[in-house]
């Protein structure tokens, strides 16, 4: 057995089921409205949860963004579960965009992870799949994410001009002189 989890295609395999397992949950909870799908989900969402909620108020810690609250804990409004929540308190048309789009930066971390361990026993070779397929399935923005960046897209890339454009003009300044 551990031959076949040592395995490169097999490893996959169970990364893209825990994929395929965490949506159909996902669904589920999300259809019903029903608290227990939505804690079950949690549960099983709760590695990638936390990573992605850590990603948003790392991100608005860097941009200023000053993060309030976070939280993995599962709620359910108007029939819709939230599995987490990250608030903030200066969330503006410069940092919006990045702290929103912040998950995507697991997708690289959840690679790394699938190269880091040297499990060899079959139990830990399908937990570290697990690990790596929730974390993958995390690195997702949510439909609220995208709303936050969708709204002010444009904001790093003024920034970005402007410090192009200011660093253009010193340096034109410079060979003046």
């Amino acid at each position: 057995m551990s031959t076949i989890l040592a395995n490169g295609l097999t490893y996959w395999v169970l990364v893209l089921a825990t994929l395929a397992g965490i949506h159909t949950m996902r669904s589920k909870a999300i259809a019903t409205g029903s608290y227990r799908w939505a804690y079950l989900t949690s549960l099983v969402m709760l590695p990638g949860t936390y990573l992605h909620e850590l990603a948003h108020a790392t991100a608005g810690l860097f941009l200023n963004a000053q993060p309030l609250k976070l939280s993995v804990v599962p709620r359910i409004a108007d029939e819709v579960p939230t599995f987490g929540t990250t608030e903030f308190g200066n969330l503006t048309w410069y940092n919006a965009a990045p702290v929103g789009l912040a998950p995507l930066a697991l997708i690289p971390l959840s690679l790394v992870l699938c190269g880091l361990t040297t499990w060899d026993t079959p139990a830990l070779k399908m937990a570290e799949a697990f690990l790596v397929g929730s974390v993958l399935y995390s690195s997702i923005p949510s439909y609220i994410d995208m709303a936050f960046a969708k709204r002010y897209w444009w904001g790093p890339f003024l920034v970005a001009g402007t410090l192009g454009g200011l660093g253009y003009w010193l340096y034109t300044l410079a060979v003046s002189m």
